[in-house]
């Protein structure tokens, strides 16, 4: 069960099909107050040519939430920042903190969190 208010990542190899992991957790219902990082998302663009023969598809799936309305909030697409000249100074001090010293700017990563949802009465 996931907790209020913590931190999911994961890897799960990149595609989607009947009861896999990833599949499972995108279409489960993610309580407000965590942030969420899913791996290999590139958004806007498509996954790098060469990985095109992997098949993946996490990014599309997440494409389809963001575009079906507000139920997302993005907090940092990672990729998308690396590859921006005026954003990419936005990763800057992620790198430059102690713990993370050496770490590349460039990245896959894409951090969202779930909106809470507003119920409406009767």
């Amino acid at each position: 069960m996931i907790q209020r208010a913590g931190v999911m990542s994961g890897e799960a190899y990149g595609y989607f099909a009947g009861g896999h992991t990833r599949s499972v957790s995108f279409c489960t219902a993610m309580p407000a107050g965590i942030q969420i990082g899913i791996h290999d998302i590139f958004l806007p663009c498509d996954y790098p040519e060469a990985w095109l023969k992997r098949h993946y598809s996490e990014q599309y799936l997440l494409a389809c939430w963001l575009l079906a309305g507000d139920k997302l909030q993005i907090e940092l697409p990672v990729a998308y920042c690396s590859m921006q000249p005026d954003l990419r100074g936005l990763l800057r001090p992620l790198i430059e903190a102690p713990n993370l010293r050496g770490a590349v700017i460039d990245g896959g990563a894409f951090w969202i969190s779930p909106r809470p949802l507003l119920l409406s009465g009767p």
